[in-house]
């Protein structure tokens, strides 16, 4: 790609970072060198990170992404008590239809952890989607299983 190439992509990628309404992209940065998108700065949720990381992988013309992006929740999020986190994480879990006896988790300083057993990848992805689009939750270690008993 030529420079010309990397400053049209990185265009192309600030507009559609600014027209999605689920980011709040003040604080996002990204370069391009060679079609490979670093995103680097600030956003106020790991659901907004994820997005980003999408919209990036998406864009035409996009060989690589770096997500460098650090989340910082701020508005009320950056309120969220761990406890309310459990809550919100619990609830979630059961609106997806997962056994909650089958899906552990556990939250300290706004990083969730899950373990435990499903049937099917798509199940488990489903469980870690769930829960990063819970306010105030930073990160999602997913050490859930896929198998049966």
């Amino acid at each position: 790609m030529t420079i010309r190439d990397d400053q049209l992509l990185r265009s192309r990628l600030r507009d559609a970072f600014d027209a999605d309404p689920a980011l709040d992209a003040f604080q996002l940065a990204v370069d391009v060198h060679d079609g490979i998108a670093r995103l680097h700065g600030v956003v106020g949720s790991y659901a907004e990170k994820l997005e980003a990381f999408s919209i990036a992988r998406r864009m035409a013309d996009v060989r690589d992404v770096v997500n460098d992006l650090h989340v910082r929740p701020y508005g009320a999020d950056w309120r969220v008590t761990d406890r309310q986190i459990t809550d919100h994480v619990r609830e979630r879990i059961g609106l997806a239809l997962v056994e909650t006896g089958e899906v552990n988790f556990s939250v300290d300083h706004h990083v969730v952890t899950l373990s435990g057993l499903v049937p099917t990848v798509e199940e488990r992805a489903l469980v870690r989607h769930v829960v990063e689009t819970v306010p105030g939750v930073d990160f999602v270690d997913n050490d859930i299983e896929v198998g049966s008993r």
